[in-house]
């Protein structure tokens, strides 16, 4: 599947489902693919994995203009396979979520990543980071217009990590390895001031 212009404005009824089963080669070409930001028009990510994923073509997938509902970009179910070869990859830093929710098997070779977390690979998930950019601006002061806190580590892996490389900035923390192995072979990783 290639783009060939933005698409914009999907609600939660919207919602990108690849079925289980299916190989899907999604090209961006450049393009965005972005939510409905009226308030509890959209809840979730734009794109969820049950089947096979390449997303290439250095485009945008964000949910960033839903405030409460933009948990992220690309939610990999359990027993799903995704692949990123670039792109940029963003939930709203206040609906406490993550760019990449990944339950099942996961390589991202490049891109730039950011959310109330960048990447949460949670503990049946299988991740590999080849390269990108992961960051957040969440900390403990960062507060929705409902007054919840959402804050969260750049990077947080309960399952199988393998960190090869990539820039990783977070507030709270960089890169959380909370439950099941990680491994890390190279890459920067830094925590800023709370702003």
């Amino acid at each position: 599947i290639t783009l060939t212009a933005n698409v914009t404005g999907i609600t939660t009824d919207g919602i990108i489902t690849i079925d289980e089963g299916q190989n899907i080669v999604l090209d961006l070409s450049g393009f965005s693919i972005t939510v409905d930001g009226t308030a509890d028009a959209f809840e979730g990510r734009p794109i969820v994995n049950n089947g096979t994923l390449t997303v290439t073509g250095n485009g945008t997938i964000s949910s960033e203009a839903s405030e409460l509902g933009g948990k992220g970009a690309i939610l990999n179910n359990e027993g799903a396979n995704l692949t990123i070869e670039n792109g940029t990859f963003a939930g709203n830093v206040l609906a406490s979520g993550a760019a990449v929710r990944n339950l099942g098997t996961c390589v991202i070779n490049d891109g730039d990543f950011t959310g109330t977390a960048a990447v949460y690979n949670l503990e049946s998930g299988d991740l590999t980071v080849n390269g990108g950019d992961f960051h957040t601006t969440s900390c403990t002061q960062t507060k929705n217009s409902q007054g919840t806190s959402c804050w969260a580590y750049c990077v947080i892996s309960d399952g199988s990590l393998v960190f090869n490389d990539g820039i990783v900035t977070g507030v709270q923390g960089a890169l959380s390895i909370s439950g099941g192995t990680g491994v890390v072979y190279d890459g920067t990783f830094q925590t800023v001031a709370c702003e």
